[in-house]
């Protein structure tokens, strides 16, 4: 059964791979092929459409997200910094 699936899928890829780089004068001359070349640049485009759709505010989502924590890792750094430094003063300089 795999086997059998195997070459179903290694059939339709190369009729995809044929169809994509097949010149026109060839396809006309194959009943079929040309309207699976609309056929595969359609589910092309359609692909393609979905995924930048998909992943097209990814960028910016990225940025920000990473923008915030490094922003939130300087802000704690800051503060614990200057939390330090002023324990370090009181116990150089006691307060009365």
């Amino acid at each position: 059964m795999l086997k059998i699936i195997r070459l179903i899928a290694t059939i339709l890829i190369l009729l995809v791979l044929v169809t994509i780089v097949a010149p026109d004068s060839f396809i006309a001359k194959i009943p079929f092929l040309s309207s699976l070349k609309i056929f595969v640049y359609d589910l092309g485009s359609n692909a393609w459409d979905f995924f930048t759709d998909l992943f097209g505010n990814f960028g910016d989502w990225l940025d920000q997200r990473t923008g915030n924590i490094i922003s939130d890792t300087f802000d704690k750094a800051e503060e614990t910094t200057q939390n330090a430094a002023k324990d370090t003063l009181n116990n150089i300089i006691p307060s009365e």
